[in-house]
């Protein structure tokens, strides 16, 4: 999973950690090759070309029509997810105003809110809170405590068609 981060001029660290450029003559080293893709992709909402998704696709999704099965994720869909969740959200932080992001689990969609630590600056962010709308409970959301790794590690998901 770090092949990618080379190509986009950051710095592999021995420890497997990477660092980069903050944009304001700093550097920045993320612990985990999944924190620099949700801090410096995810939490830009795809703002200046810049999206990340990893998805599998299963024998229906060849069989459908493209439309379906290689476009990004629909942004209404993601919106009603992040919605969803946003109760959950306010019981634990009243006054939070958080982005959210998503990643397709194979239990479901993981909504993840973030927010900056410094409002001025993209850097540094931090995840506040996660939670999982279970496929198979439908309607339920459930805060999530879950690694980076357990997020890896559920990522290869047949994503539902349409």
């Amino acid at each position: 999973m770090t092949g990618w981060a080379r190509s986009l001029g950051a710095e592999i660290l021995e420890d497997g950690s990477i660092r980069t450029d903050d944009g304001y003559g700093g550097k920045i080293v993320y612990a985990h090759p999944l924190e620099f893709v949700e801090l410096e992709y995810k939490t830009l909402d795809g703002q200046h070309g810049r999206s990340w998704e990893v998805l599998e696709l299963c024998d229906a999704h060849w069989e459908a029509s493209y439309t379906d099965a290689f476009c990004s994720a629909d942004p209404n869909v993601v919106d009603g997810y992040i919605c969803r969740c946003r109760p959950a959200l306010r019981e634990a932080f009243p006054t939070s105003r958080a982005r959210a992001f998503v990643w397709y689990l194979k239990d479901g969609p993981l909504v993840t809110f973030h927010r900056r630590l410094n409002p001025r600056r993209r850097w540094p962010a931090e995840i506040i809170a996660r939670y999982l709308l279970p496929w198979n409970d439908w309607g339920r959301v459930q805060p999530w405590n879950g690694s980076r790794d357990e997020v890896l590690a559920q990522m290869a998901v047949d994503v539902p068609l349409p």
